[in-house]
C-alpha cells in the first residue's frame, strides 16, 4: 500500500491485508483443491464458502473464524466430522491425540486415516490397527488385528488385512463393516446387540456355545448410513440359515414338524432377516421359551442344558423325537458321551461309564451281573430304565433329577421297618447275592404313565411281583408292597 499519496515511491507492507489462497488454493504453492478438502463444513455458521473464480484478499478471511492461528480446530473439525464417523476429545480416534504404533508416537491429523485427499472415503484403517504375520509385530500390540479380536469373536478372515478402503473391496472397508461408527469397542460381543424385533441380547462371545462366530455369519445384510460414507452391517437384521438349514436332511423346518412344534412365524430361507422368525422362541439362542421337554430334565439348571449338549447329540434322526417318545427309545443316543473313553470322562465326574456302575463306586457291579435280562449301559434303552429324569417324588431328599446316591440307599430305605428280618440282608450291597440285579430285585416296577411310562418308578419298592424274585410265599399270604418314605 502506499499511504502517503504525495510520496508515490513509499510502499509499505499491510498487513491488515491477508491472503490465504496464495498457498491454498489450486493455483497456490499448495496446490490444494478447498471445496473437495471442506465438503460437508457447516459450522460455525454460515459454513464453508466456496473459492470464488478470482480469490480475493476478503476471502481469506473467511478462513479465519476456524483457523485463527492458522491450524485447526479440534472442536470445530469434530463438531463437522460427527455425521461421518466420531473424532471429539472424548472418542478413541479424537482429532490431536497421540498414539503409539510400532514404538512410535505421532499425533492423529487428517492425513493419518484420509489416505486419498482426491477420494475423502477412501481412508485407511490398518495404518494404525497392523495385522500380524505381514512383518509387524505380532499379538501383544494394542492395536493388532490378532490381539483385537482373539478370544472375543470366532476367527475370521473378515477382519485380516492391510490396506485402505480403494473401491470397496480393500481390507479397511471390511474394518468398517463392523466399526463404522466407532461405537464397537473391544469386548462388545460379550454383550451383542439386539438383532430382530424381539430385542433381545445374544450371546457370541466364546462362552456361548455353537454362536461363537463371525459377525458376517449371521449378519448379511449390509447398508450405507446416510451419514457416512461405507458400507456397514446392518445390525437390526440377522439370518439363521447360515447354519440352520432350511431344507435337507437338517432342515429346521422339518425338525419342528417333527417336534410338533412347527415354526408359525413368517420365516422365508434365504431373508436376511428371517431370525425374526427365530427370535420369538429362541430369544438368547438356545432352548426355546415356553418349549416343554418333560421326557429328560435340559432346563438351564439342569446338567443336559442348551450349552452343555444340543439336541442332535441325542437324538440321532429326526424319527428320534417324531411321534410317540416311548417308540422312539432306542433311536435316542445315550452313549455318544456317556462311555469308557478317556476323554469322556469328564461327563462322569472322571470316571468312566464302567467304573461309574461297578464296585468299588456303587458297593457292587450294577451291569453285566449274572441273571437275565442282564444290564448292559452301551444299551441306550437301558440307560433311560433308570436315568430318565423321573427320580424325585418321596425319594428326592436323596436322589438327584438324573442319579441315585446309592450310598444313602441303605439309611433311608429302612427293610426292618416293615418288618422284615435279615439285618444286612436286604441292604444294596448284598440284594443280588442269588443273580437278580441289584437295583430291579426289589424297584421293578415301572411309571406305566405320566411323560415317562417306560422308566423304573423308584418310589415304589418290593411289590409282590418283585419279592417272589427271592422269596416264596404260600397261598394267599402275598408279599406286602412296600412304599418309600
Amino acid at each position: 500500500t502506499r499511504p502517503f499519496s504525495t510520496i508515490p515511491a513509499m510502499e509499505l507492507t499491510d498487513f491488515a491485508e491477508q491472503s490465504c489462497t496464495n498457498c491454498h488454493s489450486l493455483g497456490g504453492a499448495l496446490a490444494q483443491d478447498l471445496d473437495k478438502i471442506h465438503i460437508g463444513v457447516t459450522t460455525p455458521s454460515p459454513g464453508y464458502q466456496p473459492v470464488p473464480s478470482a480469490p480475493t484478499p476478503a476471502y481469506s478471511k473467511t478462513c479465519l473464524p476456524c483457523h485463527a492461528d492458522g491450524q485447526i480446530d479440534p472442536s470445530i473439525v469434530a463438531s463437522n466430522h460427527a455425521s461421518f464417523f466420531p473424532i471429539a476429545s472424548w472418542d478413541s480416534h479424537a482429532y490431536g491425540s497421540t498414539v503409539t504404533v510400532l514404538t512410535q508416537s505421532f499425533v492423529t491429523a487428517c492425513a493419518t486415516c484420509h489416505v486419498d485427499i482426491s477420494n475423502r472415503p477412501n481412508v485407511d484403517c490398518t495404518g494404525c490397527h497392523i495385522q500380524s504375520g505381514n512383518g509387524l509385530p505380532g499379538p501383544g500390540v494394542p492395536a493388532d488385528q490378532m490381539t483385537a479380536h482373539s478370544g472375543r469373536i470366532a476367527p475370521s478372515t473378515l477382519w485380516l488385512g492391510t490396506g485402505p478402503v480403494g473401491n470397496g473391496s480393500g481390507a479397511s472397508a471390511r474394518c468398517l463393516l463392523c466399526h463404522g461408527n466407532d461405537a464397537r469397542p473391544a469386548g462388545f460381543v460379550f454383550t451383542h446387540g439386539t438383532a430382530g424385533p424381539a430385542a433381545t441380547i445374544f450371546r457370541i462371545d466364546p462362552g456361548a456355545g455353537s454362536h461363537f462366530t463371525s459377525c458376517d455369519t449371521c449378519h448379511t445384510a449390509s447398508l450405507v448410513d446416510p451419514r457416512r460414507k461405507n458400507a456397514e452391517f446392518d445390525f437390526a437384521q440377522a439370518s439363521c440359515d447360515a447354519c440352520h438349514l432350511p431344507s435337507g436332511p437338517e432342515s429346521i423346518v422339518a425338525a419342528h414338524e417333527a417336534f410338533g412344534v412347527p415354526i408359525t412365524a413368517p420365516y422365508a430361507a434365504g431373508d436376511r432377516n428371517n431370525s425374526s422368525a427365530c427370535l420369538g422362541c429362541h430369544p438368547d439362542g438356545g432352548t426355546a421359551t415356553g418349549f416343554t421337554h418333560p421326557w429328560f430334565p435340559i432346563s438351564l439348571t439342569d446338567a443336559h442344558n442348551a450349552g452343555v449338549t444340543t439336541c442332535a447329540q441325542c437324538h440321532s434322526s429326526p424319527a428320534s423325537y417324531a411321534g410317540n417318545p416311548k417308540d422312539n427309545l432306542p433311536l435316542i443316543t445315550c452313549t455318544g458321551c456317556h462311555n469308557d473313553q478317556p476323554a469322556n470322562t469328564a461327563f462322569q465326574k472322571g470316571f468312566t461309564i464302567t467304573q461309574i456302575h461297578t464296585s468299588p463306586k456303587v458297593g457292587r457291579d450294577i451291569w453285566e451281573i449274572p441273571g437275565p435280562p442282564g444290564y448292559d449301559y452301551r444299551t441306550n434303552t437301558r440307560c433311560l430304565t433308570c436315568h430318565a429324569g423321573n427320580i424325585g417324588g418321596d425319594v428326592w431328599l436323596w436322589s438327584t433329577p438324573l442319579v441315585f446316591r446309592l450310598s444313602q440307599h441303605d439309611q433311608h430305605c429302612r427293610m426292618q421297618g416293615r418288618q422284615i428280618a435279615g439285618g444286612n440282608t436286604h441292604n444294596v450291597n448284598r440284594n443280588a447275592d442269588n443273580g437278580v440285579n441289584i437295583c430291579f430285585a426289589c424297584h421293578n416296577a415301572k411309571m406305566d404313565s405320566g411323560d415317562t411310562p417306560w422308566a423304573v418308578d423308584w418310589t415304589v419298592a418290593s411289590p409282590a411281583t418283585s419279592c417272589i424274585a427271592c422269596h416264596e410265599h404260600p397261598p394267599g399270604n402275598p408279599a406286602e408292597t412296600i412304599t418309600c418314605r
